[in-house]
């Protein structure tokens, strides 16, 4: 109960401790993405409080602490609070920049999901069933039902139904 109040009244107290836990614990599961690659996190509480305050964090969905330079340590020039959503998106850019997607869908300008299209128009057209992958030339790589996507499956068995 005593925890659920401090996090209330000290929401920021949680976000640094999950940032030290990553960079020092190595049962924490991310340690291997922080600490094991020598990032530190060398904030205190009152910077982050003062990093809280400072971008808005409190007006946000759920918070999140990111570090503009990845690469760099958790310091109080170096960090910012965003939405989580955003922090997310921030990630899989510079995971797979590699790829020279466009960044925002082809259909409605959105920032896109894979295959130059936005979540809710990529979805529509390769809907997720089971897990699996697509064994369709056109839609290779990309996990789908029973070896085929929602859009591959439905039009064989639109075949499969005249047929029989």
């Amino acid at each position: 109960e005593w925890q659920k109040t401090y996090d209330r009244k000290n929401p920021w107290g949680r976000k640094l401790f999950s940032a030290r836990s990553r960079c020092v614990d190595p049962n924490q599961v991310s340690y291997k993405n922080y600490g094991a690659k020598g990032i530190r996190c060398d904030l205190t509480m009152a910077q982050i409080r003062f990093l809280w305050e400072r971008d808005g964090a409190w007006s946000m969905k759920i918070p999140s602490i990111d570090r503009r330079n990845s690469k760099g340590n958790y310091t109080l020039s170096n960090c910012r609070f965003i939405e989580l959503s955003l922090n997310i998106g921030i990630g899989l850019k510079e995971r797979y920049a590699d790829r020279n997607l466009p960044n925002f869908c082809v259909k409605c300008g959105e920032k896109h999901y894979s295959k130059g299209l936005c979540r809710s128009h990529y979805n529509r057209q390769h809907r997720i069933l089971f897990r699996g992958f697509c064994n369709t030339k056109d839609c290779k790589g990309n996990i789908h039902a029973l070896g085929l996507c929602n859009k591959h499956y439905l039009s064989k068995r639109k075949l499969l139904n005249k047929e029989g």
